[in-house]
C-alpha cells in the first residue's frame, strides 16, 4: 500500500502542477482586462511559482518514470546502483 500512496501522491502532484502552470498560461495569454493582469509583486509571485511547477512537474515526472521502471523490471534504483557500482570496480 505504501508503493501505491507514494505513486498517487506523484500522479496527484503532477497533476496539480500542470493545472497551476495551465491556470497561469490562460490568465497570461487569453486574459484582456484590466481587472486580471498582473502588477507588481504578483509578477514576481506568478513567475516564482511558474518556476516551482516547472520544477515540480520535471522532478516528478523523473520519479514516475523510476517507479515504472521499477514496476516493469522488479529492480530498485537502489539494486540498480548497486550492481552499477560492482561492475566499474
Amino acid at each position: 500500500t505504501n508503493l501505491k500512496s507514494f505513486i498517487l501522491f506523484l500522479g496527484y502532484t503532477w497533476i496539480g502542477s500542470a493545472l497551476a502552470l495551465m491556470i497561469f498560461g490562460c490568465n497570461y495569454f487569453f486574459c484582456n482586462k484590466e481587472s486580471c493582469e498582473f502588477t507588481g509583486v504578483l509578477v514576481q509571485l506568478v513567475r516564482i511559482m511558474t518556476v516551482i511547477c516547472v520544477a515540480s512537474i520535471l522532478f516528478t515526472s523523473s520519479m514516475l518514470m523510476n517507479v515504472t521502471y521499477g514496476l516493469m523490471t522488479g529492480i530498485g534504483t537502489i539494486d540498480r546502483l548497486k550492481k552499477k557500482a560492482t561492475n566499474t570496480t
